[in-house]
């Protein structure tokens, strides 16, 4: 039997009208600020570009067909709060957090002009959650040795994101876009992962 969030693509799909003129949209953006909703503050900013590991841009499509959109998305954020060193981390301490995505997200187009389109969207996604976080320190009187905490353990887990897309065209079907999603896993054993806000930005391309 379906579960009830695995049935919001479907029902989707079917608003589509088969005769109906579609237009297809792919879009490359970069996260510029990310909240984990943890008691690390987090730098605003766009990620380190020099550093692949922590640079991966989203990537997406869009099916549209008048003001609907089916978008499927693939998105990947890392952030280093810390080193993984006893001068820098308390007990408690968040040194890294990262979560890749892949989602489906329904579009509706709010408003449309000839430069600019807002879209606000909702849908699900599968996500991979890591962190490392310090419950301790063990110490031989020397050397350091961290105490991970339990709860920082790496998952994978299904859940659902809401957000709003804003587009400004800028040569024919070129237009640069920025969006704004809050993403939900209540389903994951981990405090860590289950909150998530992230804003990016970049460049796309509609025909």
């Amino acid at each position: 039997m379906l579960k009830p969030y695995y049935l919001l693509p479907i029902a989707c799909c079917l608003s589509f009208n088969a005769v109906a003129q579609y237009t297809h949209s792919v879009q490359l953006s970069t996260n510029l600020y990310a909240n984990f909703f943890n008691p690390e503050k987090e730098p605003f900013g766009p990620v380190v570009l020099f550093d692949a590991h922590e640079s991966v841009p989203e990537l997406s499509y869009t099916l549209g067909k008048g003001k609907q959109g089916l978008e499927v998305y693939y998105n990947y954020y890392f952030r280093k709060y810390h080193n993984m060193e006893y001068s820098e981390l308390s007990n408690g301490g968040i040194a890294t957090i990262s979560r890749t995505l892949i989602g489906i997200n329904y579009h509706y187009t709010a408003y449309q002009s000839k430069h600019w389109e807002v879209s606000p969207f909702a849908g699900i996604n599968y996500g991979w959650y890591t962190s490392d976080v310090v419950s301790g320190w063990l110490s031989n009187g020397f050397f350091y040795e961290p105490v991970m905490d339990a709860a920082s353990k790496d998952i994978s887990t299904a859940g659902l994101q809401l957000g709003i897309n804003l587009k400004a065209f800028v040569w024919k079907g070129l237009y640069i876009n920025s969006n704004v999603r809050y993403t939900t896993a209540p389903w994951a054993e981990s405090k860590y992962y289950r909150n998530s806000l992230v804003w990016n930005a970049g460049i796309g391309y509609r025909f």
